[in-house]
């Protein structure tokens, strides 16, 4: 990442991970970032504890973090979800109520995206490719305020594999983020054409 963002002399980029168990900050120091904060439920961070929640926010506010990291859950909005017919689902209102809560998270951290560009900072959003996140009207307001496309990645590309066939995972996904420098650092990134995929 300090390759392709712009690090001010004598000092390190700072980061924090939202949605993430940390897993930029096992690495930060390699790349010249400070780590300052991960917030996950995996950690004990509930995100729909308003209490919480607001702590976040204060911590990103008074941190004034170089770039703000947000991977927030998709699996109510994944593909798999949105191919189920609703007379199919056993539980159809604890479904709903998922997706709402979803979709709130995706707008919570487009929300933040848009403080990190008023103010100077960079954001970069993460979500499957084929996730709904990316069909919601804030988010896309964010991506048009931007004035260009978010990057579609192939797993491939940085060699995830599968831990029992080792064979390349297929799988996309997509980023979108308010360096210019990191978005076309992440266009470059294919399949190669040459290898199989689970």
């Amino acid at each position: 990442l300090t390759e392709v963002l712009q690090a001010r002399p004598q000092d390190h980029l700072t980061m924090i991970e939202l949605f993430s168990p940390g897993r930029f900050a096992e690495k930060a120091d390699q790349f010249g970032f400070v780590s300052r904060g991960a917030f996950d439920l995996s950690s004990g961070w509930d995100w729909t504890d308003p209490v919480q929640r607001k702590k976040a926010e204060v911590t990103v506010e008074m941190v004034a973090p170089d770039v703000l990291c947000m991977s927030p859950p998709c699996g109510p909005l994944s593909i798999l979800q949105q191919m189920i017919p609703e007379s199919k689902r056993v539980h159809p209102e604890r479904h709903a109520q998922e997706v709402r809560e979803a979709k709130s998270m995706v707008r919570w951290c487009a929300r933040l995206a848009m403080r990190q560009v008023q103010q100077g900072r960079d954001f970069v959003f993460e979500s499957s490719d084929r996730s709904g996140a990316w069909q919601d009207e804030v988010l896309a307001a964010v991506e048009r305020r931007l004035g260009c496309s978010s990057v579609a990645v192939p797993a491939c590309a940085v060699g995830l594999r599968d831990k029992s066939s080792r064979k390349l995972f297929s799988q996309r996904w997509r980023f979108l983020t308010s360096s210019p420098a990191l978005r076309a650092s992440l266009q470059r990134l294919h399949c190669s054409g040459d290898h199989d995929h689970q």
